[in-house]
């Protein structure tokens, strides 16, 4: 009998569909994943657009969980307070000062040393993407082109690949890869990748989130198999996680996959 995922969601809106799934996988006793999006419903148009957050946390004695769900809930506040200004310079913020918030919290405590998340957030817009990303959580753009990685891992094996080390296919076996070269909460400042210039978005184009518990196990290919078969994002994002138990899940696992509907109904530059 396959195993039961632990925690699944759904949302149909006016312009994307979103669902999502998590699991402790097969080998940890706790889910340190924490994931979100604004608005939950098209009651809260907000920007008129959604933002998606996903982090997966480290550090014993559950301070991982605790380090993902504050980072989550504190980028998402900052969010909601600042109506106005670019948004890639919010989001931007919102990552130092959930840093900075992780950081003093670790300090605070001996137990709570170590305590940091990576965190990767989308804001959707009519037809533009932005970003921001710290860590080794991963965002795609999946389409009829294909699937497209737009965030980089930030850790050694990542470094080894670009420095020519190592060749991509490696990477996967190496036997440190989960080793960040950079995550939130860990130092007292942090350097935050953002999208430069908007990545454009179509009618049909899936966005999918995901942590290491995933792409570490499921091959991208299995990926773009998956989202093209499946085609709704619930399901996508379930059957993800079934994959990735199914290989072993030797880490807590999440998928947060929004497909758009439509883009020509939002105007204006963000």
């Amino acid at each position: 009998m396959a195993r039961p995922i632990r925690h699944g969601e759904r949302v149909e809106m006016n312009w994307i569909t979103i669902g999502a799934s998590t699991d402790t996988g097969c080998v940890k006793m706790e889910n340190q994943d924490y994931h979100t999006w604004y608005p939950r419903d098209d009651s809260k148009t907000g920007r008129k657009g959604t933002l998606l957050i996903i982090a997966d946390g480290m550090g014993g004695h559950a301070y991982g969980a605790k380090a993902s769900k504050m980072a989550v809930n504190t980028l998402l506040d900052i969010y909601r307070r600042r109506r106005s200004g670019p948004i890639v310079k919010i989001l931007e913020h919102g990552f130092h000062e959930t840093n900075r918030a992780i950081f003093e919290k670790s300090s605070e405590m001996l137990t709570a040393r170590g305590m940091g998340t990576t965190l990767v957030a989308v804001f959707l817009k009519g037809p533009k993407l932005h970003f921001a990303h710290v860590g080794d959580s991963r965002g795609y753009l999946v389409n009829k082109t294909g699937i497209f990685q737009f965030t980089k891992d930030h850790s050694y094996v990542a470094s080894l690949v670009k420095a020519g080390v190592i060749p991509p296919e490696k990477a996967q076996e190496h036997p440190q890869r989960h080793v960040l070269t950079r995550a939130i909460g860990l130092q007292e400042t942090i350097s935050v990748d953002t999208s430069r210039q908007p990545i454009p978005v179509k009618k049909g184009d899936y966005v999918l989130l995901c942590c290491d518990g995933l792409w570490g196990v499921v091959p991208d290919e299995d990926i773009l198999a998956c989202v093209r078969r499946d085609r709704k994002p619930a399901k996508i994002s379930e059957n993800l996680v079934k994959r990735a138990i199914d290989n072993g899940g030797p880490d807590n696992i999440t998928v947060v996959t929004a497909r758009v509907n439509r883009t020509g109904w939002i105007s204006g530059l963000f």
